[in-house]
């Protein structure tokens, strides 16, 4: 990993934990839910009604045009979601210029918490064309029941506010028309997803 994206990572990783450290408490590891995040490959446009990380309106036709990235989580998730969203920079990164023709999509399954300005402060530890979505709960069951994601609330203490959200950790590739272009599992190198990408930019 070149220096700069190395010492970016830390940086990230750092800010992250004092962002947690300052936010209610996190708790020990979500766990991946398997056979999750599998879209058939059809030419079906996958839809939702959400609201950005700036409390704008955004929907699927709104990443029309560029190559998105769709990746499903919550800003208390103390380990897959920001690795994750980190391997998302270092691909946009890795793409230079390119990167201006693709989007990241990262929709919470935890909107009780998760309010366009808890998306915001989270985002910015990361690219900036990763965009934070959230929005009522029905509006977020329809996103993630369209792009066949799984997530499961789990209640681990007495309190209400003290759980964590299992959920599908698959990234799903859509094209700049909105159709199903692929997918890749937690754990996929940054230089693998960021190929992938370039050779559909071609």
């Amino acid at each position: 990993m070149p220096r700069t994206i190395a010492t970016r990572a830390v940086a990230a990783l750092l800010a992250l934990g004092l962002f947690a450290f300052a936010s209610p408490p996190v708790l020990a590891g979500a766990k991946i839910i398997r056979g999750g995040g599998e879209p058939v490959a059809d030419d079906q446009p996958r839809t939702f009604v959400l609201t950005d990380h700036n409390g704008e309106l955004a929907t699927n036709e709104s990443f029309l045009g560029s190559h998105l990235i769709v990746y499903f989580g919550y800003t208390h998730c103390p380990d897959i979601c920001p690795t994750s969203l980190q391997t998302f920079t270092e691909v946009l990164e890795a793409l230079g210029p390119d990167a201006e023709n693709v989007r990241v999509a990262f929709i919470t399954v935890d909107p009780d918490r998760d309010t366009p300005e808890r998306m915001k402060e989270y985002v910015a530890h990361f690219h900036p064309r990763i965009v934070g979505l959230t929005g009522p709960k029905a509006n977020i069951a329809a996103a993630a029941s369209a792009y066949k994601i799984r997530y499961d609330k789990v209640m681990a203490g007495s309190s209400a506010s003290d759980y964590e959200v299992d959920h599908s950790s698959s990234a799903i590739f859509m094209g700049p028309d909105g159709r199903f272009l692929g997918r890749w599992a937690y754990g996929t190198p940054a230089q693998t997803i960021a190929a992938d990408v370039q050779a559909k930019l071609k």
